[in-house]
């Protein structure tokens, strides 16, 4: 079905067109450059942040099907803490605070893996659908 537009119609679409292109064109753009390059590099941009956001999905996926990290945590050790007070003449309750926080962060090293993977921020909080529908 072919449809009849006016010349004011026409030229109302023109003003519309050169009002967005004013507000969204980049900067150096001039009127006498061809608006539909305009729509082309947006066009462009639109399939690369797809393609990106595409990517970035299957990496989430990827990553939340993976276990998460356990650690094995160390038991307190009731005479080993108190022996290393004792060996070391430690009566100060804050110099005795200090003792302990040494020796777990000691204990917590020495059973870390070397890397960490920790579990990403949900795909729904950082993945918007696109607004081409894509």
């Amino acid at each position: 079905m072919e449809h009849e537009f006016s010349d004011d119609d026409m030229a109302a679409v023109g003003r519309a067109l050169m009002a967005a292109i004013s507000a969204h064109a980049p900067p150096g753009w001039h009127p006498a450059q061809c608006p539909t390059e305009i729509v082309g590099d947006l066009r462009t941009q639109c399939d690369e942040l797809i393609a990106e956001r595409d990517a970035l999905s299957a990496k989430l996926a990827e990553l939340e099907g993976q276990e998460p990290v356990e650690i094995d945590w160390p038991e307190y050790h009731h005479e080993g803490m108190g022996c290393g007070l004792e060996d070391r003449d430690i009566t100060d309750r804050y110099e005795a605070m200090r003792h302990g926080w040494d020796c777990a962060l000691d204990r917590v090293a020495e059973v870390m893996p070397d890397k960490i993977y920790i579990r990403p921020i949900p795909a729904h909080t950082i993945l918007q659908p696109s607004p081409l529908g894509d």
